[in-house]
């Protein structure tokens, strides 16, 4: 991998770092006002209650804003606008009446991408916390889902071979980026001069990928594919129960 790639990485991998402790910190401000309106009810219990005011909206908005920006982090890091143009540049292949025997390469570009701003990330001792570094991962992580899921919302036409593509490409995703696979393919980096290498680091300094439980990421793929095979009815009902948040993802059918 050539310099300029390695040092577009870093960039990402320190960039989503920084994105996940800004918005971990929002959480920290919540805690910080709700201690304040503690302490000010126990030293002037008649006074105006407008930090309760303030507090109760803190208490409101903070939560989601924290989630919304660790996902848009994540979503920005695993390359969206790339991903998406590379689904769709497939093509016909997701109108083929044949089936696939191999996953399509956009789903190497993601598992490379991820796997190397992994590596970035795990061997920067000492500037994140390990608690950063984990959040960030799994955000990157979730965030690729969420790219597939759009990508996939996005094929207009496409045949029942073509959605066993996208199953295939969506496992061959989800197994690439287990916490072994992930330490093998860097110990692999590692081994030849030729792939991404971090100067002066060994294997034995890099640190292992946790496993990444995703809020609903990986689900929401394996359901969108799924509903393709439903009849129009149960497709209408399985839209209404679980994914009307989800509404514009679901444009296609």
């Amino acid at each position: 991998m050539d310099k300029d790639r390695v040092e577009g990485y870093a960039y990402i991998a320190d960039l989503l770092q920084k994105r996940c402790s800004a918005a971990e910190s929002c959480k920290f401000a919540l805690c910080l006002i709700m201690t304040t309106k503690s302490i000010s009810r126990l030293s002037s219990p008649n006074s105006e209650d407008f930090l309760g005011n303030y507090s109760n909206i803190a208490v409101d908005v903070i939560p989601l804003l924290s989630e919304l920006s660790l996902r848009l982090a994540g979503v920005r890091a695993a390359g969206a606008k790339h991903i998406i143009k590379n689904v769709i540049e497939v093509g016909k292949k997701w109108g083929q009446v044949s089936l696939g025997e191999e996953p399509n390469s956009y789903v190497d570009d993601l598992t490379n991408r991820c796997i190397s701003i992994w590596q970035l990330m795990s061997t920067a001792p000492g500037k994140y916390a390990v608690e950063v570094v984990d959040i960030a991962w799994a955000n990157l992580i979730d965030g690729a889902y969420h790219i597939l899921l759009e990508a996939f919302s996005k094929i207009i036409q496409c045949s029942t071979e073509g959605r066993a593509l996208m199953s295939m490409d969506h496992a061959a995703f989800v197994s690439s980026i287990l916490p072994k696979c992930v330490m093998d393919e860097i110990i692999k980096r590692v081994s030849s001069s030729s792939e991404l290498r971090i100067e002066n680091h060994s294997v034995d300094q890099y640190v292992s990928a946790s496993r990444v439980v995703p809020r609903m990421g990986r689900q929401y793929v394996d359901q969108y594919i799924s509903a393709f095979y439903f009849d129009e009815q149960v497709r209408l009902t399985w839209i209404c129960l679980f994914f009307i948040q989800k509404a514009d993802n679901l444009n296609s059918f």
